[in-house]
């Protein structure tokens, strides 16, 4: 264990006069200002790694190539944030030793309870749980076939239980006899070939508000919202961005497979900025589709919006910091996933630095 402790420790200095190089040579986010020289920021990060014990690949996005503007003080490392996330987060309670957090990570038993805790029409409907090849279903209180299960026609949106990002989401649809996975033909066998082995849930394709189609119809856009709950036991709110699909062929927002991430303020306005992640691109003042410019667009439902999640935190009382994904209907805001393992990156790369406040909110 101690020798392959050193031979990461080398492998990782020997890599890093290129990730430098590659960083110092990397496309800026923001071209309109002036950027620092190739050797300061080449030192910046040298620094940054000395002190953190890490790349940081992010250097650009967050604006920290700009000169006379965004300090890396400003910012949360991320591994020690990770770190730091993780021990606040898996506090086991003493008595009964166990942890939390699996609360929010089996999808399953996330919107079981809080669909019956907090109201069902707060919680993204959950159909039914599809378990070795079988189909439990929630209204009935029964098991079922998946032949019987889509015997009329029928569309659920379907997620693996343990799942990350957009890991295993996709639609499933029969229509006029046939079956579609993400809209492309298939069949029965090939669904339970797909499924088999694994643990699925079956919900309600959700219907977004106008507002958010508008901005984009090809997918369910979701807003990151993250909480987290102080020393004092009050919940605040850390930050909040809307995720955006970009493409007219995806039907997921997620900025891993190459959505938008639009910053919002405390009033619910977006930021003047869409995000890509590092592959996809830079930033934006509108989305690619609609034209719809970002800055200033209102939310609707934003106090709702912040309601639910901040009630929704206090049933989970021994999780200290909570990555909500929320949805917004017609009739208001719903609950679709809450993450103990929410990245602080999207975060300040839409907003900036959030060192300072991490820790006023941790310590409340």
């Amino acid at each position: 264990m101690k020798l392959k402790k050193i031979y990461n420790r080398i492998k990782f200095i020997s890599r890093t006069p290129a990730d430098i190089s590659k960083i110092v040579r990397g496309q800026s986010y923001y071209p309109e200002k002036e950027r620092k020289s190739s050797p300061t920021i080449f030192l910046d990060n040298l620094l940054w790694i000395i002190k953190n014990k890490e790349v940081n690949y992010f250097y650009n996005s967050n604006g920290l190539d700009i000169k006379n503007w965004r300090s890396p003080d400003e910012f949360l490392p991320d591994m020690k944030f990770r770190r730091e996330r993780e021990s606040g987060n898996s506090c086991k309670n003493e008595k009964f030793n166990y942890n939390y957090i699996a609360m929010l990570r089996d999808k399953y038993v996330f919107a079981s309870y809080l669909s019956y805790v907090i109201g069902e029409d707060k919680v993204v409907p959950t159909i039914a749980l599809y378990n070795n090849e079988e189909v439990y279903l929630l209204s009935e209180h029964t098991y079922i076939s998946l032949e019987d299960f889509f015997q009329e026609d029928t569309k659920v949106f379907c997620k693996i239980i343990n799942g990350e990002g957009s890991e295993e989401v996709f639609i499933l649809e029969k229509k006029e006899g046939n079956y579609f996975l993400n809209s492309k033909k298939t069949t029965l066998s090939e669904l339970k070939l797909k499924m088999k082995d694994s643990k699925y849930i079956f919900q309600d394709v959700i219907q977004q508000h106008e507002s958010l189609n508008k901005i984009n119809d090809s997918s369910v856009n979701t807003i990151r919202i993250t909480t987290v709950r102080g020393a004092s036991g009050k919940i605040n709110i850390l930050n909040s961005f809307l995720r955006l699909g970009s493409t007219k062929d995806s039907f997921v927002d997620n900025v891993k497979t190459g959505g938008l991430a639009v910053g919002i303020d405390d009033s619910g306005l977006l930021r003047k900025y869409g995000f890509y992640d590092v592959p996809f691109g830079t930033k934006v003042e509108q989305h690619p589709i609609s034209n719809t410019v970002f800055e200033g667009y209102q939310l609707p439902y934003w106090d709702e919006v912040k309601d639910l999640v901040e009630k929704a935190h206090k049933q989970f009382y021994y999780v200290q910091s909570i990555g909500w994904d929320v949805a917004i209907t017609p009739n208001g805001p719903i609950l679709i996933e809450g993450n103990d393992n929410w990245g602080s990156i999207p975060s300040q790369i839409v907003e900036g630095g959030l060192k300072e406040k991490w820790y006023e909110l941790k310590n409340a």
